[in-house]
């Protein structure tokens, strides 16, 4: 067995996000076909970087420190790691930990070649401490640093280190198992101390193979080609447990999070599951474990899923998150920031084997659970609505328990996001997101529903104030459909300034994606979701000449980024574009048409860019991006169309 000398500083568990894509089709008749690019697609979150909700939180800017003090307090602990004294070197590391949640701190650790020293020194250091905190900070840094970091700890051969440490820790675990556990130390301090080093290494060494797979496409592949004495391993800590010793509940979390991230990726994954007998539940599973059951149960039964179980999880897991009291966890996490203050080991008086260490109460680790619970959950409910729009399901069938029991938490959770920032108002925006879109499938629309798209519209319009892209486009895409459920109901809601507000932001992002700044994708859905929600926001006020100059800059909006997807740029956003302008000038009667359409020469603006939409349309790869290429040869089609209905028009 491996000798554990002294417990070590817990880490934080970690949580993948998913960024979901948003509907793309402007007409309710292509709703079904939208539904394709829309939720949690599998592999949909590759590449993107993985976040860590249970981390101290960001600091503002006017508390980051600066670079300067980041190295004055970053390079003394690079030197001791160094140390001949194995508890500077493990405090060190400790503290690094720590630290390098910062970003100018984590910065200077990156350019003083802290992966490399890691790599090299501390995962063969002869100190097991040593050993357990470094898998712990590269675990932190890969997951702040994202995508480069990860592949660079890949190359450094970080697989070799990964494997040795799982034989190890399942040679552990069956000396556990084979009831010797009398002869680990003298004292039950020091057993429990152990047995925490112990977990917290399987937890680190399994969680680090959950981040490199989150790195990118190629990854994935490569560590899911080795992942089955992994898997195996995995299955039997969480099965496992003996009279006298449980694993740690911080340890359950982490190997339930590793069987739900690669379930929620990959089909074959679920097939090798199937092959073991997996006990995740019972009577006393903490919140986070209930959470983990259902969505792992979702996924499981994926492909063959009943609108009743649908139902059934989704009560189960909304049943179990109202048990989570709201201001316990936002006061619980509401805490001094100790990270200025040098780490001090405290002495060995460990009460329990789940009492997490270095200055985070009992309360506050349970508090970050009770978050990662919500936003496991949000992640799952968002994944249905995409199954219930695209599946061969009767969502009718459901509405009672949207309405009575998901419906009011999400509203709920969103309220309690607004007053807390605790940093899931986009997931929870992109599930409000879906459902809204979900709703335009159910036929008829449920009375109910009328009343709930005024509430989301109001809190729409709070969180879209916001500088951050991808929560605005879920913002405006959730509005689109809101306006596309109940139609003039909503008009009192827009005028010509919320318009140009739109169309100025577009215009931002339109200039970013010319100068080749920003995120792109998340720029050019922005561009695409604007377009389908100007649309469906003008029509309605086609009769009213108060919104000629407001049409006036959306048209011109859209001209202009039909010509720069034209000559380079992106094929969904050209097709939403042509699409708008056919809905919003389809009638020489509507008000606007006069002034803006025949006036601004958008027939012959038009006709000149024709050729060049159809050249550009031929691009799109028909193998790569077949939905697109269609949706785009069908605009073309419609083009040509629109042109001779508007020359008629005039004759």
């Amino acid at each position: 067995m491996i000798l554990f000398h002294e417990p070590y500083i817990s880490r934080r568990a970690l949580y993948i996000s998913y960024p979901l894509s948003s509907p793309l089709c402007a007409h309710r008749e292509k709703l079904l076909r939208q539904f394709t690019t829309m939720g949690k697609l599998k592999k949909s979150k590759r590449n993107q970087n993985r976040t860590n909700p249970l981390a101290r939180g960001r600091k503002s800017s006017n508390e980051t420190k600066s670079e300067e003090s980041a190295r004055r307090r970053a390079l003394p602990l690079i030197e001791k790691l160094t140390s001949t004294s194995a508890n500077d070197r493990a405090m060190a590391l400790a503290a690094i930990t720590v630290l390098c949640e910062d970003e100018n701190t984590r910065k200077v650790l990156l350019k003083e070649r802290i992966i490399t020293i890691i790599m090299e020194q501390c995962l063969t250091d002869s100190d097991d401490e040593i050993v357990v905190e470094a898998f712990g900070v590269l675990r932190n840094i890969a997951v702040e640093e994202g995508y480069d970091v990860i592949q660079h700890i890949w190359r450094q051969n970080i697989w070799t280190a990964i494997e040795g440490a799982l034989v190890k820790i399942q040679k552990s675990f069956e000396y556990l198992g084979s009831g010797k556990t009398s002869t680990i130390g003298n004292k039950k301090a020091d057993e429990k101390a152990r047995l925490q080093l112990l977990y917290d290494y399987t937890e680190n060494v399994i969680m680090l193979v959950v981040v490199i797979a989150s790195g990118s496409s190629k990854l994935f592949e490569s560590v899911f080609a080795k992942i089955d004495p992994i898997l195996s391993l995995v299955i039997s800590i969480i099965n496992w447990n003996t009279p006298v010793v449980q694993t740690s509940l911080k340890l359950h979390h982490a190997l339930l999070d590793f069987v739900y991230e690669f379930a929620s990726e990959s089909q074959e994954f679920i097939g090798k599951l199937a092959n073991f007998d997996l006990e995740i539940q019972n009577e006393k599973s903490s919140i986070l474990t209930q959470i983990y059951a259902n969505a792992i149960k979702f996924h499981i039964i994926e492909d063959g899923i009943s609108i009743q179980d649908i139902d059934n999880i989704l009560n189960r897991m909304f049943s179990t998150l109202v048990t989570i009291n709201l201001d316990e966890v936002k006061s619980n996490l509401t805490v001094t920031d100790n990270a200025q203050h040098p780490i001090q080991k405290k002495p060995e008086t460990m009460q329990d084997i789940d009492q997490p260490l270095g200055g985070e109460s009992v309360e506050t680790w349970q508090a970050k659970c009770n978050v990662q619970a919500m936003e496991i959950a949000i992640d799952v409910t968002t994944s249905i609505w995409e199954l219930l729009a695209t599946g061969p399901f009767n969502a009718s069938d459901i509405m009672p328990t949207v309405f009575q029991v998901v419906y009011p938490s999400l509203m709920e959770l969103l309220k309690f996001e607004s007053s807390s920032n605790l940093g899931f108002a986009e997931r929870l925006l992109q599930c409000l997101n879906n459902l809204c879109w979900l709703m335009l499938m159910v036929d008829p629309i449920p009375t109910s529903w009328h009343q709930c798209c005024l509430q989301m519209w109001d809190a729409c319009s709070i969180f879209g104030t916001t500088n951050d892209i991808a929560i605005k486009t879920h913002c405006l895409n959730a509005c689109w459909a809101i306006c596309k459920a109940i139609g003039p109901e909503i008009t009192s809601k827009i005028n010509p300034a919320a318009i140009n507000g739109t169309v100025e932001t577009s215009r931002s992002a339109l200039y970013q994606l010319q100068a080749g700044t920003g995120d792109p994708d998340l720029l050019t859905e922005w561009l695409v979701t604007a377009a389908g929600f100007l649309a469906s926001a003008v029509v309605p006020a086609a009769h009213d000449s108060d919104y000629v100059p407001a049409v006036k800059e959306v048209g011109s909006l859209l001209v202009d980024c039909i010509s720069w997807s034209v000559n380079g740029g992106s094929g969904g956003v050209m097709v939403e574009c042509l699409n708008s302008l056919y809905d919003i000038f389809g009638d020489a009667d509507y008000v606007y048409d006069e002034p803006v359409f025949v006036q601004e020469q958008y027939l012959l603006v038009l006709q000149e860019l024709e050729p060049k939409v159809k050249d550009a349309s031929k691009r799109i790869d028909k193998h790569l991006h077949a939905e697109t290429r269609a949706r785009a040869e069908e605009a073309c089609n419609n083009l040509t169309r629109f042109l001779q209905y508007k020359v008629s028009e005039k004759q």
